[in-house]
């Protein structure tokens, strides 16, 4: 055993010298078991294993404290050995106030010398700040974290006479003083410190791959936010070299630009054709570092001119695998609601597929089935864990859209059978996922109207939620509620605000103005569909009030939804003219959606009889393609009243026919005879 022998090693240098050995022997010794846990820690598969990897990072760590406590250190010396046996409390142990003792008195007798370690004092506060911030993860530390961080900005402020602070040390941690407000909490002052950054420390500290995370980190947040990302930052990331700025900075570059497509509801195409060029690229640089002819290929730390990096650590999403995967998650998601076509049920075919690779991913991290090329490549046992906790996470995530497939094709799901880990037992998926599934198969069962908006209300009424499942809940709940109102389906109940469907609209309105969901049309077309229905009267008896100039933008909006996606292949004399005006939006092919628009679209806007008995023809045909008999019947009777104004009656007899099947349908579904 090595251990052993480093032991042994160890004891006969020391009755050799008669006394304690050289403080650089005693430093190798302690790399030499650092080194060497790190090698074996792919190989932790029991009790045995993890024993053996703590001893050495334990002996490891003595080494260190032995350095500490029977050497007269120089400066230099002290400052390197502190940190090394900082980064290990941090990494292996959970012994983070000891870290912080050595961190602290090492930063007084950098205090106490005063001339030439201002990189030294800065490093200390980089790992006081950032590195144990992490590590802590709650909320007080990071609040008492921000406030020094901010009052070390402030001081740095007053240095920058000094091309050190100005190139490297006030960019690092104006970026950390943001990144700690968000871990705070404290976001009301964030964009405005992302944009001091990037309107004055990019440009002083002069690397484009500080540039690129800063822009990157902000884009990240602003999505994570759900706010509108401002062009010149999207401009800015377009203008950047990526070949100079590293292969995993582009990828993230690409990952981001997709999920900005994802939420806009946009074609995702070009992106995923830039991503054939990028596999291509990584395979080269892969060859690259295995000859070992230049490994900075894939080394993602930002380096300043003073020497000191930033260290950034993509994890495991970046490996050709791993990305791949998540590519197909995220084409899944953008395509979920075509998943009834069979020419584009992307997410049918994906979703299993993810789910099976992740797992054999899974499985084989714990099972301690190495995938590295390299079997020289080590790593700290955390960075498995980690690995374990991301595949999980995507598990979790890819049950929860399979729920929502399930919904669109079928109009329920079971949600245990699919929000499940490889265990089997119900994931921790933000519990807020598996409530809107559950109230979305209320909705479905006849006569739970009021069950179903109260579990939408416990939703919309969450501390933590995302303005999309926010905005779901928002939409069903206002459809129940008119419908309830003047169906006197539903009594009033002791919630009574659970039924202003007033106040529900403003809330829908609210998440549109201040949300980026206002970029996205198929929240838009769906808004504006809704409110036609229940402002005119050929759709509802029971008028909502409006003002002229209100009814006249919701319906022009529609026009150009409707000539924009109009069945049929019908043309439309507007279309370039809106091409050009930039007003044209091809929706995704979301059946419910689609229905519903040509259906208010040809009832207002056509006049044509022929046409409107192609599209509602269309409409009815294609309706069965999912779980929609309600919708189905509703079309079925417009189609019959065409085909009857068309003399059409051979179609009105088959519509007929139809119809009779449909209202079995919907009757047994609501438990009634005929």
């Amino acid at each position: 055993m090595i251990v052993d022998e480093l032991r042994n090693d160890d004891r006969s240098k020391t009755q050799n010298i008669g006394s304690k050995p050289d403080v650089e022997v005693v430093y190798n010794l302690s790399q030499e078991y650092l080194k060497h846990a790190y090698k074996i820690s792919k190989n932790v598969g029991n009790e045995a294993h993890l024993k053996q990897y703590y001893s050495l990072i334990s002996m490891s760590l003595k080494c260190f404290q032995y350095m500490k406590e029977n050497y007269q250190l120089s400066i230099e010396q002290d400052y390197k050995i502190t940190i090394e046996l900082v980064n290990i409390l941090i990494n292996e142990t959970f012994n983070l106030e000891l870290a912080e003792s050595y961190l602290s008195s090492l930063k007084e007798r950098l205090q106490n010398h005063q001339v030439g370690v201002l990189k030294e004092k800065m490093i200390c506060d980089y790992y006081i700040l950032y590195q144990l911030s992490k590590k802590h993860n709650t909320e007080y530390y990071y609040k008492i974290a921000s406030r020094n961080c901010s009052q070390l900005v402030t001081y740095l402020e007053t240095l920058t006479t000094t091309n050190d602070v100005i190139e490297t040390w006030l960019p690092i941690f104006r970026y950390i003083d943001v990144w700690l407000d968000i871990k705070a909490n404290k976001k009301n002052m964030v964009i405005s410190k992302y944009n001091d950054i990037i309107q004055e420390n990019i440009k002083n500290c002069k690397s484009e791959r500080f540039e690129a995370f800063i822009l990157l980190s902000f884009t990240n947040y602003l999505l994570g936010e759900n706010h509108v990302i401002p062009k010149t930052v999207t401009n800015r990331l377009d203008e950047l070299d990526w070949s100079k700025i590293g292969i995993k900075y582009h990828g993230w570059k690409l990952v981001t630009d997709l999920i900005r497509n994802i939420y806009k509801d946009e074609n995702i195409t070009e992106t995923l054709n830039e991503f054939k060029e990028y596999f291509s690229k990584i395979k080269k640089i892969s060859k690259i570092i295995q000859k070992g002819t230049d490994h900075s290929l894939s080394n993602s730390n930002i380096y300043f001119k003073n020497g000191f990096y930033l260290e950034v650590s993509f994890g495991v999403i970046f490996d050709e695998e791993e990305l791949k995967n998540i590519l197909l998650l995220f084409q899944s998601v953008s395509y979920l609601v075509n998943c009834y076509d069979k020419r584009a049920n992307f997410s049918t075919k994906f979703l299993p597929k993810v789910k099976e690779t992740t797992k054999n991913l899974l499985l084989s991290t714990i099972n301690n089935e190495s995938t590295l090329n390299d079997d020289n490549e080590t790593h700290s046992l955390n960075y498995t864990d980690t690995k374990i906790d991301w595949y999980k996470s995507i598990l979790q995530v890819t049950g929860f859209y399979q729920s929502l497939e399930s919904i669109i094709l079928l109009g329920s799901t079971n949600i245990t059978a699919n929000i499940t880990d490889i265990e089997g037992s119900i994931t921790k998926l933000d519990v807020q996922y598996p409530h809107l599934l559950q109230a979305i198969n209320t909705q479905a069962i006849y006569g739970k109207q009021l069950t179903a908006v109260e579990e939408f209300f416990t939703i919309i009424n969450s501390k933590s939620i995302s303005p999309e499942l926010k905005m779901i809940s928002l939409l069903n709940s206002y459809s129940i509620c008119l419908y309830s109102k003047f169906s006197g389906a539903v009594v009033q109940n002791s919630h009574g605000d659970l039924w202003d469907y007033n106040k529900i609209w403003n809330q829908i309105e609210k998440e549109m103005e201040t949300t980026n969901l206002s970029e996205n049309s198929i929240w838009d077309c769906t808004i504006t569909i809704l409110w036609i229905i229940n402002h005119f009267e050929q759709f509802t008896s029971n008028l909502l009030p409006s003002t002229d100039s209100e009814k006249n933008s919701y319906l022009e909006k529609l026009r150009i939804y409707y000539e924009s996606n109009k069945l049929g292949n019908s043309s439309s004399k507007h279309i370039e003219k809106w091409k050009s005006e930039g007003k044209y939006v091809k929706l995704k092919k979301s059946l419910l959606l689609q229905l519903l628009l040509n259906y208010l679209g040809a009832i207002l806007f056509e006049h044509d009889l022929e046409v409107m008995l192609k599209i509602s023809g269309i409409c009815f045909h294609i309706s069965k393609e999912q779980e929609l008999p309600n919708i189905r019947y509703v079309l079925g009777l417009w189609h019959l009243r065409n085909c009857t104004a068309a003399m059409d009656s051979k179609s009105a007899t088959i519509t007929k026919v139809k119809l009779e099947s449909i209202v079995r349908v919907i009757n047994e579904k609501s438990g009634e005879t005929i």
